[in-house]
């Protein structure tokens, strides 16, 4: 299985088997790809079978279904526009091999507000959003979590903008992931 825009193996890629029953599509058998991209089904029963890429809220249907018979074999090139799901989609923690985190060298935190500091007011700012494949953050999917000192939150949105990230991987590939990060403002450090 080759991505078609970029011509890589899709490594690691789990892919489904699906027979037409009936007229609907029935999973039969699920494989994951190597490092080559190679994955193998063996079909025990003849029919139409199709190959799915799962990974995406809806499989996307590599080529086109094919009648076999039984312990058949049919090798062919699958080429799928992998990267361009990965590219839009905005992954959770547990479904990246690697999940995004802020970077090592970023030492810089929230700049406390200081009507807040003068009046000795701690707080805590549990923030979601996405980290995009570059490693910023995409600031339109920003949201706070549970209710908090609204100055709070626009420390953390500023800090947002210009923080940086190491993208999270699948595959290898970077790719957008959603992030839930909790920010302490603690006057008494």
């Amino acid at each position: 299985m080759i991505d078609d825009s970029l011509h890589v193996p899709l490594t690691h890629v789990t892919v489904s088997l699906q027979r037409l029953n009936a007229g609907n599509w029935q999973l039969v058998d699920s494989a994951v790809t190597d490092e080559r991209g190679l994955f193998q089904f063996k079909p025990t029963e003849p029919g139409v079978f199709r190959v799915g890429v799962l990974g995406t809220s809806t499989p996307e249907f590599a080529g086109r279904a094919d009648t076999l018979a039984s312990d058949s074999l049919n090798e062919r090139m699958l080429l799928v526009p992998w990267l361009r799901h990965l590219e839009t989609r905005a992954y959770l923690r547990f479904e990246v091999e690697t999940p995004a985190e802020q970077l090592l060298g970023e030492t810089r935190t929230p700049t406390y507000p200081k009507e807040l500091i003068a009046r000795r007011v701690d707080g805590e700012v549990d923030a979601q959003f996405v980290v995009t494949a570059s490693g910023a953050v995409d600031m339109s999917s920003f949201k706070v979590l549970l209710p908090t000192e609204p100055a709070f939150a626009d420390a953390v949105r500023r800090f947002l903008v210009s923080a940086r990230y190491k993208p999270a991987t699948i595959g290898g590939h970077p790719v957008r992931q959603v992030v839930q990060q909790k920010f302490m403002f603690n006057v008494n450090f």
